[in-house]
C-alpha cells in the first residue's frame, strides 16, 4: 500500500510570522496560483459545518483558524500556504515502510489548527532537527528498499537536503 506525501522546504518563521498577518493579497496570490484547489464552493451542504477552501486559507492567514471545527479544509489551506512560500517542493507516493519512518514528525503543524486532528497529517521538522534526521530516514528507507532508495524516496531526501543547506524547516503532509 502506498500514501500520498508532500514535503514542503520552507522558512518556518516566515510561514508563522505570515498567519495572523491577514494579508487579503497574499490569499488572492495563493487562490490565483491554483485556482482548481479553490473551486469547491459548491461542495458541501448547508449546516455541515465545513468550509470552502478559500474560507479556510482566509480564516488562517487572519490568525483565526482555530475558531472553526474544520480541520480538513484548515490543514488544507495550511499546505497551499506552504506550497506557496515553499522554496523546494515535492508530492507523490511512499510505501508504508516509508512512512513508518516520519510518522513522528506528523500530528504536529507549524500553527494552529482547528479541532482534532485527522486526514491530512500534517508535520513539521524543524531546521536544527534535520542534519540528524535526514541520514536517519534515508538509512531505514534503504533498508526497507533492499538498498536502493526508489525515485520518490530519493526525492524526498533531496528536498530534506536542500533545506539542511539553506537552513530552512520541512512541513510534510500525509493522506
Amino acid at each position: 500500500m502506498s500514501y500520498t506525501l508532500s514535503a514542503y522546504a520552507i522558512d518556518l518563521k516566515n510561514l508563522r510570522d505570515t498567519v495572523g498577518e491577514a494579508d487579503e493579497k497574499l490569499q488572492k496570490k495563493i487562490i490565483r496560483s491554483n485556482p482548481d484547489e479553490f473551486d469547491d464552493e459548491d461542495d458541501f451542504d448547508p449546516g455541515s459545518g465545513r468550509v470552502p477552501l478559500a474560507t479556510a486559507l482566509e480564516n488562517l492567514l487572519a490568525g483565526k483558524a482555530s475558531l472553526s471545527d474544520d480541520y480538513a479544509q484548515h490543514a488544507y489551506a495550511l499546505e497551499e500556504l506552504c506550497r506557496f512560500l515553499a522554496k523546494k517542493d515535492w508530492n507523490g507516493y511512499i510505501l508504508d515502510s516509508q512512512k513508518q519512518s516520519i510518522t513522528r514528525f506528523l500530528d504536529n503543524p507549524p500553527t494552529q489548527l482547528p479541532g482534532s486532528t485527522g486526514l491530512p497529517s500534517i508535520g513539521t521538522i524543524e531546521s536544527d532537527e534535520l542534519p540528524r534526521i535526514v541520514d536517519s530516514i534515508k538509512e531505514q528507507w534503504e533498508i526497507a528498499d533492499d538498498g536502493e532508495l526508489e525515485e520518490d524516496a530519493s526525492e524526498i531526501i533531496e528536498v530534506f537536503k536542500f533545506a539542511q543547506k539553506k537552513r530552512l524547516g520541512v512541513v510534510l503532509v500525509w493522506g
